[in-house]
């Protein structure tokens, strides 16, 4: 697997250091800044998990944060049961939310387990307020240790369906952790990207380009406001583009009324959309 090979740090350059993660940093500014607060719900259980040995390598080097733990948050649909397949719906926020990636997914929850996904985020401790103190890469290998967690909890997890989901600049992000998860030969069948006005797939793509062909079956759903100023309709089109010149083949563009705000009920339309063409 990519992260047990002995150039670890070097490869997740791919999160932390190029050109595509420094536009993804900066790229939230206003996403979801002003919404108003979703409520926690109550089927979302809190977890603090135990970091290995390379997740403590990279968090040591920002001692603002702790290295011995990372925070997971996760949702199971009804009647869940271990030992079947249920898709995983994977989320997070822009680089500069006021809310972290935990308290936002109330705002995915009932969609996704309306739709049998088990629902996920991870998130470093504590979580930054005021300048940012977190990096992609941070991001990163806290979702490795929630979905370690999860293989422990629900043993087949590993080989589970992950959909990726994000609004603004959380979607943005989503796009570099799908290449990290694709590269540990991860199953990745979706990206939602919501609000999203840059694809980053083709320069992603140019530092590692084998990872075309499992790209190219990713399935990407992309949700704009119609009356959206920051990802306009038009920019949304250009992604749409560019995604499908990078070997997307399964794509859709789906236009609601309204502004820069994830819409629940496009939300819902997109994981129905996903659940069609994952396998039954």
């Amino acid at each position: 697997m990519w992260l047990h090979d002995p150039p670890l740090v070097a490869r997740l350059k791919l999160l932390a250091l190029s050109a595509v993660a420094a536009a993804l940093c900066a790229c939230g500014a206003g996403g979801m800044q002003g919404a108003p607060p979703t409520p926690q719900d109550e089927r979302v259980r809190v977890v603090q998990v135990p970091t290995e040995a390379l997740e403590q390598a990279v968090l040591t080097k920002q001692p603002a944060l702790r290295s011995d733990q990372v925070e997971l948050a996760v949702a199971f649909p009804e009647g869940f049961a271990a030992g079947s397949v249920h898709p995983i719906l994977v989320t997070q926020v822009t680089a500069d939310s006021f809310r972290p990636n935990i308290a936002e997914l109330s705002a995915y929850t009932s969609a996704a387990l309306e739709q049998g996904f088990v629902v996920l985020t991870a998130q470093v401790m504590p979580w930054a307020e005021g300048e940012r103190q977190e990096t992609l890469l941070h991001r990163y290998v806290a979702l490795r240790a929630a979905l370690r967690w999860l293989a422990a909890e629900a043993p087949g997890s590993a080989e589970w369906p992950l959909v990726i989901a994000g609004f603004s600049g959380g979607a943005k992000i989503s796009q570099a952790l799908a290449f990290s998860l694709l590269g540990e030969r991860r199953k990745v069948a979706g990206l939602f990207l919501g609000g999203c006005n840059e694809a980053h797939a083709g320069a992603l793509l140019g530092e590692y380009p084998q990872l075309k062909p499992a790209f190219s079956q990713v399935a990407v759903f992309l949700s704009v406001g119609r009356d959206d100023r920051i990802s306009t309709p038009a920019a949304v089109r250009t992604v749409a583009e560019e995604l499908r010149g990078s070997g997307v083949q399964q794509l859709e563009v789906s236009v609601y009324p309204g502004g820069h705000r994830l819409d629940q009920q496009e939300l819902t339309k997109a994981l129905r959309w996903f659940r069609a063409r994952l396998p039954s």
